[in-house]
């Protein structure tokens, strides 16, 4: 058998502490996996990796969760 090849990518998610908890809840949902979590006084930095052709509707997610606060940026470091 043979396996589908999925191509993923590398995002970035600036928001608020309060959103963390229902952000990762629904990370399933867009068969994203969290790389790296930072936190500072302005809020948390979520590290994550998803197949590309969900990013659009997790973008939505975001913008409405955070009513268009958070910042959510393609890590173009990736390796």
């Amino acid at each position: 058998p043979r396996s589908e090849i999925v191509e993923t990518t590398t995002l970035i998610v600036i928001m608020e502490f309060s959103l963390l908890p229902i952000l990762q809840a629904r990370l399933s949902d867009f068969s994203a996996e969290a790389i790296n979590e930072e936190f500072s006084a302005e809020g948390v930095l979520l590290k994550l990796r998803m197949p590309c052709v969900r990013v659009e509707k997790f973008s939505a997610l975001i913008q409405d969760l955070s009513r268009g606060r958070a910042i959510l940026k393609v890590d173009a470091g990736r390796p």
